[in-house]
């Protein structure tokens, strides 16, 4: 083997990489340990003190006490080594996807029509107002975006008309001038869509992170308007879908300056502390007056706005007030720094030392800083009625949108006596990043006529005294930028702060695109969710785990079995590659979930695949009486083009699942896609190098036992002579099927059909007629029930409301599910929920369409070139249309019978593409061998017999292969979760229906499509 020290300096590397990798996940892990047995503890604590508590409260303190400590010390270092704290361990670690851990999937489609409408200037113009019309109807049935359909729509309902002269006007003059091409209003237009998406996408980032979910997942599909959230470990469901459809709102508000409100702060401090803390100020104060006769509090002169700190008692309090040494009480319980000084214990006033050591005010609206650990104690405090009586009846205290590090600031926001702001951001016209004359990065922003107006007065009266303007998103301070003097025209210029010039860029950008999402109102709907509960992703982890250990433990036995010492080395390989997947999954922050379980598991059978094609080529070598070495350099050679075709084609057929696929099926096909790459690599490279290390230079591998050594050798079967028998099978089991598909129809999931589903689990077990009739009055229909896994789990189907749109719509539809099955007398958990609209269902049935013509395509085109003959491209063409149709016949004669779901959804859909992969690949490779015989010594005799042979010689591979793979999805189809049953059954139908296509359906259409010279010339 040449270049083995590369290969095995990459291989060191890679491995140290991965270990790196998924160190991150042990040590988060052992940390999170740590903190359930704390949260134990005082769970436990609590339950001593109230016996009575019940299992459920008992649950609810254990994970509030838990989920408390771990964000109380989310900054603490766990990783000395590299100096790494948890909330860093956690966002390199390992995630795991919604289905094995519990929380929520929302996909919200933002308005692009609404967008275009809000726009316009002449929204009530008739050819407008007809194309909207006609755009919105065809784009339900089209893959095309809005403002495409949109503009197709208008070409042909005004063939001479100017959109200029809709969307001019007075204030958006710049944005849409009066002279603009159509062409150039709808790139525009394109271009407000981008930043509408990428606002919405901003905002809902900034919603998520105050929910403190660790590892987000937020992906944005730009022209299609909609945006995938995955909130792993979310429980309260109600609360996301409020705070992710609500309308963002953008303020402006007037400010207090930290001159006017630190010494009312200093007179609240005091008084929360004698109110809920009697006597442990005084007695503080009593106790420090002997280190400082000036025993006042620290004193405001209003002229210089210097604190005088030289006779503070609190000072040593205000010192380095962060959370590590102000959550810590002092020697003495009674001089808790939080009960000597509740407001300054967390919050450190904004103030700065001057070139005299002197501490000085701040200029602006911040009035102090918090450590972003602190704020839920600082919020408490600002909330207290005493805290409230002592100061302005109209302040606002809010906080800054993004933390500085670790410290966010607190501003002071002047209201206004009916709480509104007195501009908000519909008065934006344009805003844009921009340079001044003295080249500083600055955000330009222009407001309509009635803005400018408010502007104006608003400016006017902060230039007086130099005040800032907060700009305000969703109740959090974007920038409080200080008014130099009145700006009467409504243009106005922002400059941003300190910082290197990339920086200000960035922030100049974010700035902008906020300002303009006043100005376009686009209202995000929910139109697609998944709600999973924590103890069903729990079930789904041991489900997923025992289905893994089982199958690679069969596995391994079984190689080891079949190939003796060799089978060792496979297997070693095998354990490598998985550990290279993990750290690769890792690396990349790709979420394990469920259906990527079942595509590791897959990829044992790929990795055992490559082993076996190299594996029966030594053997065949080695029956031919060459020596070891001469038989591995042979078995090496002539097994790679089969590995890499085979395998080549499955990648494709991943990389296309990756395109067109969302949520599990992406999951599972990343997942697929690294499982390829990396059990290639070690069953191709990581064997040879064992295989031709120094050290087993004299030692001969054994690649059979007894059992096994001439197994499949003598092999004569006429596959070739028998395909009119294997047609007729086919036939009739195609014909029963597509009967089938006429009469009874297929299960369709919610995905096609749209609709709400729950998988709810009872104590007991109830009929499905009885829960159908339960539910019928409050649905208004009777609902779709089925049984799933053990008898007493249910999934029910139902479309009620689902039309509707309103925010509370997913509640009321929950309040009536409950009404129903509370009438059932048996105790009830709903484990999932899911949410389908219609218009996305619809787009999943499209995209499914896409995605399996796109591999039926991709693969005949690969198989064409690959083998120069189209008779091969046309056999492997035609097996994989048979491999659909069976598996559909299947699940149209099936469903209703077995005892599992065989719905046809976005899972049977992947499981379609994986069976198409798996069955090109053991095609590839039978043609493979073809292809060699038919070019071999023996290349004069019949054709047919030569097809014959080359099937026949490649029977132990085929069948191992199969076999091994088979068992792999068997054992996840027993020992996996029951939300998978039915996606596992296809995969498992797939490797068989494909292993048969590939020997009696492929070759034989290979022969009756040509002649012997068609394949030797």
């Amino acid at each position: 083997m040449q270049n083995r020290g590369a290969v095995w300096l990459f291989t060191i590397l890679l491995a140290i990489a991965c270990l790196y990798q998924l160190s991150f996940t042990f040590v988060a892990s052992s940390f999170e340990s740590e903190a359930a047995e704390i949260g134990k503890s005082k769970a436990d604590s609590v339950k001593r003190v109230n016996p009575g508590i019940s299992s459920v409260e008992y649950d609810r303190l254990l994970d509030s006490f838990t989920e408390k400590y771990l964000k109380d010390n989310s900054q603490r270092e766990i990783y000395p080594v590299f100096g790494f704290n948890y909330a860093d361990c956690k966002k390199n670690e390992l995630s795991l996807g919604l289905d094995l851990q519990g929380g929520m999937s929302v996909t919200l489609e933002v308005s692009i029509p609404e967008m275009v409408g809000a726009l316009a200037a002449n929204e009530k113009d008739q050819a407008f107002v007809k194309a909207m019309s006609l755009a919105r109807s065809r784009q339900s049935e089209s893959q095309v975006d809005f403002i495409t359909e949109f503009e197709r729509a208008y070409q042909e309902v005004a063939p001479n008309g100017k959109l200029a002269a809709i969307f001019h006007s007075r204030d958006n003059a710049t944005k849409f001038p009066a002279t603009a091409s159509n062409s150039e209003i709808i790139n525009t237009l394109r271009e407000e869509a981008k930043v509408a998406i990428d606002n919405v996408e901003r905002i809902l980032r900034n919603r998520i992170d105050k929910f403190g979910v660790v590892q987000p997942t937020i992906q944005k599909q730009q022209y299609s308007g909609r945006i995938l959230i995955d909130l792993p470990g979310v429980k309260d469901k109600e609360r996301v879908r409020k705070v992710l459809q609500s309308t963002a709102t953008l303020e402006f508000w007037d400010t207090y300056t930290n001159e006017f409100i630190y010494p009312k702060l200093e007179a609240a401090d005091k008084a929360v502390s004698e109110i809920l803390y009697p006597g442990v100020r005084a007695a503080f104060e009593a106790k420090n007056k002997t280190k400082d006769t000036a025993s006042d509090s620290t004193k405001t002169n209003a002229d210089s706005t210097q604190v005088d700190t030289a006779s503070s008692d609190v000072e040593s309090l205000l010192a380095g007030t962060d959370s590590a040494k102000t959550n810590k009480p002092a020697a003495n319980e009674k001089e808790d720094p939080a009960k000597v000084s509740p407001v300054f214990a967390f919050l450190r006033p904004a103030v700065y030392q001057d070139e005299r050591q002197q501490l000085q005010l701040i200029p602006g609206a911040i009035v102090g800083f918090a450590a972003v650990s602190d704020t839920d104690q600082v919020n408490n405090i600002l909330n207290n009625d005493v805290f409230k009586a002592n100061m302005p009846t109209d302040l606002r205290l809010l906080w800054a949108s993004k933390p500085d590090k670790n410290t966010i600031a607190l501003y002071a926001i002047k209201s206004t006596r009916d709480g509104k702001a007195p501009l908000d951001g519909g008065s934006i016209v344009d805003a844009r990043r921009d340079f001044n004359q003295r080249n500083e990065v600055e955000v330009t922003m222009r407001m309509n006529s009635e803005g400018a107006k408010i502007w104006a007065d608003m400016t006017t009266a902060a230039s007086k005294n130099r005040d800032a303007i907060a700009i305000v998103l969703d109740n959090y301070v974007q920038s409080a930028p200080s008014v130099n003097g009145p700006i009467p025209n409504g243009s106005s210029a922002i400059t941003m702060g300190a910082g290197n010039k990339a920086d200000q860029l960035n922030e100049a950008d974010d700035l902008a695109n906020i300002l303009k999402a006043g100005a376009l109102p686009a209202p995000a709907s929910i139109v697609d969710e998944a709600v999973v509960g924590p103890s069903l992703g729990a079930d789904n982890i041991q489900a997923g785990m025992n289905s893994f250990f089982v199958a690679l433990g069969v596995i391994i036995l079984y190689i080891w079995f079949y190939y003796n010492i060799a089978g060792l080395v496979a297997n070693l390989a095998l354990l490598a590659s998985l550990f290279f997947i993990m750290g690769s999954l890792a690396s990349w922050h790709a979420s394990l979930t469920l259906p990527g379980i079942a595509g590791i598991i897959l990829t044992i059978g790929i990795s055992v695949d490559a082993n076996v094609l190299i594996y029966e080529r030594v053997r065949e070598e080695l029956r031919l009486g060459k020596s070891l070495k001469e038989a591995l350099d042979l078995g090496y050679k002539r097994a790679s083009s089969a590995i890499i075709d085979g395998n080549l084609t499955t990648l494709l057929t991943a990389i296309v699942l990756t395109a067109f696929g969302t949520g599990p099926i992406r999951g599972f096909a990343v997942t697929l896609i690294f499982g390829i790459l990396c059990s290639l690599f070690s069953a191709i490279f990581i064997t040879r190098l064992i295989f031709t290390a120094p050290r087993f230079a004299n030692y001969q591998f054994r690649f059979s036992s007894k059992a096994t050594a001439n197994l499949f050798t003598n092999v004569n079967f006429d596959w070739v002579g028998k395909r009119r028998v294997f047609y007729i099978i086919s036939s009739l089991v195609i014909t029963a099927g597509v009967i089938s598909m006429f009469t009874r129809g297929f299960s369709l999931g919610i995905d096609f059909t749209g609709g709400r589903t729950y998988t709810v689990q009872f104590d007991d077990i109830i009929e499905q007629d009885k829960i159908r009739q339960a539910l019928a009055t409050p649905f208004e229909s009777a609902p779709e029930v089925k049984t799933i896994g053990s008898g007493n789990s249910v999934k029910i189907t139902t479309n009620y409301l689902i039309q509707e749109n309103a925010a509370q719509t997913d509640a009321k539809v929950e309040a009536k599910l409950q009404e129903g099955l509370n009438t059932l007398g048996s105790k009830y958990k709903i484990m999932e929920s899911r949410k389908v609209d219609g218009s996305i269902s619809d787009d999943i049935v499209k995209s499914a369409v896409i995605s399996v013509t796109f591999s039926l395509l991709i693969i005949f085109l690969y198989i064409v070139l690959r083998f120069r003959r189209w008779q091969f491209g046309l056999g492997a063409l035609a097996s994989l249309f048979h491999d659909i149709l069976l598996i559909l016949s299947v699940f149209a004669i099936g469903h209703g019978y077995l005892p599992f779901s065989m719905e046809i959804d976005q899972h049977f859909i992947a499981a379609l593409l994986t069976i198409l992969g798996y069955s090109i690949n053991d095609t590839v490779v039978v043609f493979d061998r073809i292809r060699e015989y038919l070019k071999g010594k023996d290349s004069k005799a019949d054709h047919v017999q030569l097809i014959n042979n080359a099937l026949n010689s490649t029977l132990g591979r085929t069948l191992n292969t199969s076999f091994t793979t088979f068992v792999v999805m068997l054992m996840i189809f027993l020992f996996g979760g029951d939300s998978i049953k039915g996606f596992v059954f296809a995969l498992l139908l797939g490797i068989a229906i494909g292993t048969y296509s590939s020997l009696c359906v492929a070759t034989p259409i290979v022969v009756d499509f040509g002649k012997k010279g068609d394949f030797t010339k």
